[in-house]
């Protein structure tokens, strides 16, 4: 049997294998010169920082402006992970709906995905108890996902139905 090559950590002193280094293809080494842990620990504690903090917000500003689709797919891939939904919508459905242009609920366009524009396309489910799923996903507005929440599909279009109602009645 092999040992695998291991190489000095210069942060923590630490003898580590070199699958325990990011690649660098900068380095002569064609590795990170910190271990994984300590490039991490690193990382932590700049993004804690208020300069860190600022450049970490610029960064995903930047990227949310040049892919949004991407940045919509993975933050939403992401978040029902952590919510223990299921998530078997493709970057491609993302692509589709963001280039239609406008909300599936009320055919109003949307705004941009970068800042907080609350007419920001924003994935829905239809039915709550299921996850992101092809035939229970839509791209609606983000203002009205958030009035959504977890409310039923119907008792959402009866609260929207009464809403325009009572704004018609007040004109």
């Amino acid at each position: 049997m092999i040992a695998e090559a291991t190489k000095v950590c210069p942060k923590c002193g630490e003898e580590r294998p070199r699958s325990q280094f990011y690649k660098d293809k900068r380095n002569r080494t064609g590795l990170r010169s910190w271990c994984k842990e300590c490039e991490a620990e690193s990382v932590r504690i700049y993004r804690s920082t208020g300069e860190g903090q600022k450049k970490y917000r610029l960064a995903n500003l930047q990227h949310r402006q040049t892919n949004p689709s991407r940045y919509l797919y993975l933050n939403t891939k992401r978040n029902a992970q952590k919510r223990g939904l299921s998530f078997t919508l493709t970057e491609e459905w993302f692509v589709e709906k963001l280039n239609a242009g406008v909300c599936e609920l009320t055919g109003l366009p949307f705004g941009t995905v970068a800042g907080n524009d609350p007419y920001a396309p924003s994935p829905d489910r239809i039915v709550n108890e299921i996850g992101y799923e092809d035939g229970n996903g839509r791209m609606i507005l983000w203002w009205l996902n958030a009035a959504k929440g977890t409310m039923p599909e119907d008792q959402f279009q009866r609260c929207i139905a009464d809403l325009v109602g009572a704004m018609r009645e007040r004109v």
